[in-house]
């Protein structure tokens, strides 16, 4: 049951186990934990308002979404409603903006971030790890335990004296739903499972989570193969349809490595068995109405440089998406979406008949029906 634990094993000897001494072990830290079940995939109007309320008393907060979708929504609603600044963070940026936000979310909210005034992050996925960020106060949606756990990593990281009133201790509030099937956040984790018992054990700490106890009791208790016993009908059919499509996946895989295949591109849905498991993202390049670089408002490169990828965007790789866009450009390997400024810093795409699909240096780039 220790932590962290190393176990060598050697050819013809037995296991041996190491331990670290009392001197070196992490300092033991309890976290507060409230869960809201009140919702869906998406934080309340309440829970907006909380947010508000504590940055304007001066807390650094962070907003985790598990979609951008959601992240930029969320961001657009607090922007129009606080005056404190609201900062945005994503996957679904040109490369060049995405290293500029990266390095205001450092600044705004790294360890050496200036902490005289509140401050709000809506972010996604991308600050659960790499990035050294310190929150007074962190909500987010659920996901599977070991993530939920590298989230919490990013509240009350550093000895930060002076913390806002009402955040001196580190409190986390996980947003999950009533229903079994945790909408979209289900389908971006696949195996629901997880998220139920991850549910459970929240449900269980009795608003508590104590490090570094509850890395192993609770990861291991989460993923472990056998079934617990009291889990709901559909949560374990979900299960086992996820566990069946994984090694349809697996199978799937050997197959096509053990056939002669042509070189593919790297929009090919047979390169996603290939490379990793889950969704494929592909890139979309964006371009001027004669076939440039965007640029920023002083009609300079978006990039200081002019490589291709730059220019690009990942995207989903759902049917959703890819029926949003103009085919491939199989020249390229890409999907080029031409775009035409319409304000300062916001483009939009042109020849577009289902969706309207805009980027901007806040907001990345964004897909709404018409």
């Amino acid at each position: 049951s220790d932590y962290p634990l190393v176990t060598q094993v050697s050819r013809g000897s037995e296991a041996t186990v190491h331990t670290l001494l009392s001197d070196q072990l992490p300092k033991r830290r309890v976290f507060q934990v409230e869960l809201h079940t009140d919702q869906q995939d998406d934080p309340p109007p309440k829970m907006l308002e909380r947010v508000i309320g504590a940055a304007q008393n001066g807390a650094r907060v962070g907003l985790i979404c598990n979609t951008v979708d959601a992240a930029q929504h969320k961001a657009l609603e607090l922007r129009n409603k606080v005056q404190v600044p609201v900062d945005l963070f994503h996957s679904r940026y040109m490369f060049c903006d995405r290293q500029k936000r990266e390095l205001e979310v450092m600044e705004n909210f790294g360890p050496q971030a200036d902490r005289k005034l509140g401050r709000i992050l809506v972010a996604t996925q991308v600050v659960e790890q790499s990035l050294d960020l310190d929150f007074d106060w962190l909500v987010t949606e659920i996901c599977p335990i070991d993530l939920l756990f590298q989230r919490i990593g990013r509240l009350h990281r550093h000895l930060i004296v002076n913390r806002p009133t009402g955040f001196e201790i580190p409190k986390v509030d996980v947003l999950t739903s009533q229903e079994n099937n945790y909408g979209v956040t289900g389908l971006i984790y696949g195996d629901l499972r997880l998220l139920w018992r991850t549910q459970k054990m929240l449900e269980a700490c009795e608003g508590k989570i104590l490090f570094p106890d509850a890395f192993r009791s609770w990861v291991e208790k989460v993923y472990q193969a056998k079934a617990w016993g009291d889990e709901p009908e559909e949560i374990q059919k979900a299960h086992e349809e996820f566990v069946r499509d994984q090694s349809a996946r697996e199978y799937k895989a050997k197959q096509l490595i053990d056939q002669y295949m042509n070189p593919l591109d790297d929009a090919d849905e047979r390169v996603a068995v290939l490379t990793r498991d889950g969704e494929m993202q592909f890139s979309v390049l964006l371009q001027n109405e004669n076939g440039g670089f965007l640029t920023n408002g002083d009609g300079a490169l978006a990039s200081n440089q002019d490589r291709l990828d730059d220019a690009c965007v990942p995207v989903p790789g759902t049917k959703a998406w890819r029926g949003s866009l103009p085919g491939i450009n199989h020249e390229m390997g890409l999907h080029i979406l031409q775009m035409r400024q319409i304000g300062q810093e916001i483009w939009e795409a042109i020849n577009l008949t289902r969706h309207r699909i805009t980027y901007s240096q806040y907001l990345g780039l964004r897909r709404e029906k018409l």
